[in-house]
């Protein structure tokens, strides 16, 4: 049984992928992105939690930290959001699977 599903998996794992170059870049540059805003937020609570009483032109370093931070964190958002339209859009342009010349009307 066990033996089985790896196998199984084995085999599943020697079939050719069927993504184009663009969408594997793009499912790579995602991850970082991800990852980077999870960073960005992380960072900016540590850094606001740790720098509340030094100053920087008269405010408090953790509120530049939020001030900085979340804008970053829309950014990155919003640039993540773009990348998925855009593939989504690539892919409704060209699928794979349409009829070059559908049946209009049966006789």
């Amino acid at each position: 049984m066990v033996r089985e599903q790896i196998q199984a998996r084995i085999d599943a794992m020697q079939v050719p992928d069927e993504r184009s170059d663009v969408e594997q870049i793009w499912e790579i540059v995602r991850s970082w992105l991800v990852i980077s805003r999870v960073v960005a937020l992380v960072l900016m609570i540590i850094l606001s939690e740790f720098t509340e009483e030094y100053l920087l032109m008269g405010i408090s370093v953790s509120a530049w930290c939020i001030v900085i931070g979340i804008p970053v964190m829309i950014a990155i958002s919003v640039f993540i959001i773009l990348g998925d339209r855009s593939q989504k859009s690539a892919q409704e342009v060209e699928p794979s699977n349409v009829l070059k010349r559908p049946i209009m009307e049966r006789r």
